[in-house]
């Protein structure tokens, strides 16, 4: 999944970027004032499944769109399923994580095709 402006530093208030190249043959375009997305254009190479994970709810302009949910069937996002030990001692217990809420959706792209997002503005 591409996760629109997950982190910016606080120095960087406002800005843009221009062809950020995403995983899945992805270029992504952004805008962002405080700390939030304000405009997002994603470009696709090759074509596609596209996911999207951002902090607001997006909708695509003129394209359909749907919460994701499962496997990526983009076969560029391979996921490796294999088990991983994290903590060797079965007496121990990890810290619970508290994380934002996220919002995740799904939208099929054309090779060379341009996907504009409106960001709602429930950021942060």
């Amino acid at each position: 999944e591409i996760f629109l402006l997950p982190a910016v530093p606080d120095k960087w208030g406002s800005g843009s970027v221009k062809g950020i190249r995403c995983k899945g043959g992805f270029t992504v375009d952004l805008e962002w004032e405080a700390g939030k997305i304000t405009k997002a254009v994603i470009y696709s190479v090759l074509g596609g499944n596209c996911r999207i994970r951002t902090y607001s709810p997006v909708r695509l302009q003129s394209h359909y769109f749907q919460e994701a949910i499962g496997v990526n069937p983009n076969p560029f996002y391979f996921t490796d399923n294999s088990t991983k030990i994290i903590n060797g001692n079965n007496n121990q217990h990890l810290a619970a994580l508290d994380f934002k809420k996220t919002y995740l959706i799904d939208f099929d792209t054309e090779k060379g095709g341009k996907y504009e997002l409106n960001i709602k503005s429930k950021n942060l």
